[in-house]
């Protein structure tokens, strides 16, 4: 009897590597494909904060095509324009690093907690 359960730990062994390595390959796309949603979203930002001072620039000018609003400009700050965006290189250095693994194979954030 023990002779025939000797194979079957070999067979989960390789069916264990085989997840682990399906699993951290699904890790890997998926970190990819999230740091390309980020630079979407960043792109985006960007985008939007321009369009938010042409709007702004936009209705100071009309305000300004009356006399009122001509003098109500006259007593605001015109809007300001968005910063510029940050290089590739800058975005990089301001994101946090990844997670360490501790010794037991759990990244630091994913670590069990003891109650």
């Amino acid at each position: 009897m023990a002779a025939q359960d000797a194979p079957k730990p070999v067979v989960a062994d390789r069916s264990g590597a085989r997840a682990l390595n399906e699993a951290l390959d699904c890790g890997r796309e998926t970190l990819s494909r999230l740091e390309q949603q980020g630079e979407q979203m960043h792109r985006a930002e960007v985008v939007a904060d321009s369009n938010r001072y042409a709007l702004d620039q936009s209705a100071r000018t009309i305000r300004g095509m009356s006399w009122s609003g001509w003098l109500q400009n006259q007593f605001s700050a015109p809007p300001k324009p968005p910063p510029p965006p940050p290089t590739p290189d800058e975005a990089l250095r301001s994101s946090a690093p990844p997670p360490r693994p501790t010794p037991d194979g759990f990244a630091e954030r994913d670590a069990p907690v003891d109650r």
